[in-house]
């Protein structure tokens, strides 16, 4: 059981990829891929903002980050892996992500949820607070507890996937929130993981 946790928790690490041109229409394209898709065999996360992609996949319990992605004509096209650099194809129809990468093929599902990503989401390391706008999409604020340090959010949700940024400084980094049963969030920001309860 505690095999299964640390690899659900760690496929959630993302890598940052360029994927379209600045064309503003390019960017609402490729949100169209954002979420997080399932299948018996794989899972899949991806999440969008501004000019690049971030991405992960678990196979048979073998997690992958994205090397490169670029939507092209539709169709996301990339490569994952660690040793050994393998390419994938992804075409998106509906609410089902078509895969394949060498002669493996598969049909994903995106996960979907009604359920908005507004209120607080807190253990006792870590509190975010996330308001929806009028344009839908959200702004808030995360907490470091013990730190007391305090970061302004601000994303977009897709399904069960949350992803944004959140700034320090001059700086910005990459987080996602995804959606569990009973109430769980999981919180990942580069190798950063928290199980976050939902208030």
């Amino acid at each position: 059981m505690k095999s299964k946790i640390i690899l659900t928790l760690s496929f959630l690490v993302f890598v940052s990829t360029y994927c379209y041109s600045s064309n503003p229409f390019g960017e609402l394209e490729a949100e169209m891929y954002a979420g997080y898709y399932t299948s018996k065999n794989m899972s899949l996360c991806v999440a969008v903002y501004k000019d690049q992609f971030y991405g992960k996949l678990n196979r048979n319990n073998n997690i992958y980050t994205f090397k490169e992605a670029i939507l092209k004509e539709g169709v996301l096209e990339g490569a994952f892996g660690k040793n050994k650099i393998f390419s994938f194809t992804a075409k998106l129809k509906g609410d089902r992500l078509f895969y394949k990468s060498g002669v493996y093929e598969d049909t994903l599902t995106k996960n979907k949820s009604k359920k908005p990503f507004t209120g607080n989401f807190a253990s006792d390391k870590l509190k975010i607070e996330l308001f929806k706008n009028s344009e839908g999409n959200y702004t808030g604020k995360i907490k470091l507890i013990k730190e007391n340090k305090i970061f302004s959010a601000e994303g977009k949700a897709a399904g069960v996937l949350f992803y944004g940024k959140f700034k320090d400084g001059e700086k910005t980094y990459p987080f996602t929130l995804l959606r569990k049963k009973q109430n769980k969030i999981i919180f990942n920001s580069d190798s950063y993981n928290e199980i976050l309860k939902e208030k």
